[in-house]
């Protein structure tokens, strides 16, 4: 839209966006949902996700560190995702794994000055954990995707069965409108 002012100045406004119609539908769909939820009654609050640290699990890791930095922060790694891709139980075992990794290690003496045995070791046992962890999250993963399908092919079957039975009812209604046999 364009103005001219008493000084012979033009400005342009940008037009004003037009508020969408409210479909008769969408009224009605509210209504039904707050009755819906009515009904359901209060949805209980979630806690928020939160995901815990290993050294706040593990305290003794922090001595550990010391000794082999890339290895625990691999163990770090691995808990932070087992606490986000395991159910409880693979958890646990996670973190026993891990606190028993960690005791075994902090009972060896630290060696003389040189190579430390126990980086090498400890990489090894990592990886255990690692690989378990690995395997358990894509089974957790396979699982929850089948149970999907599943729930999906009943609610579809389920779709399918009323539909055809809305069917039969809407043919009988117009064949009786039709005068014949119903």
């Amino acid at each position: 839209m364009q103005r001219r002012d008493s000084g012979g100045t033009m400005t342009i406004e940008a037009p004003t966006a037009r508020r969408p119609k409210r479909r008769w539908w969408r009224t009605a769909w509210d209504r039904f949902g707050a009755a819906a939820r009515a009904f359901r009654g209060p949805v209980p609050e979630r806690e928020p996700f939160t995901l815990k640290r290993l050294s706040d699990e593990i305290p003794e890791i922090v001595q550990l560190s010391e000794r082999a930095p890339d290895a625990v922060d691999e163990l770090e790694t691995v808990y932070l995702r087992a606490q986000r891709f395991l159910d409880e139980r693979d958890q646990i075992t996670v973190v026993t794994m891990i606190r028993d990794l960690v005791d075994t290690y902090r009972q060896i003496p630290p060696p003389q000055p040189g190579a430390d045995p126990v980086v090498e070791r400890l990489a090894k046992r990592t990886a255990v954990v690692t690989e378990f962890v690995e395997e358990r999250a894509e089974h957790t993963a396979r699982r929850h995707y089948a149970q999907g399908l599943y729930v999906g092919t009943a609610i579809s079957v389920g779709v399918l069965a009323l539909v055809g039975l809305a069917a039969v009812g809407v043919i009988n209604a117009f064949v009786s409108l039709a005068g014949g046999k119903g």
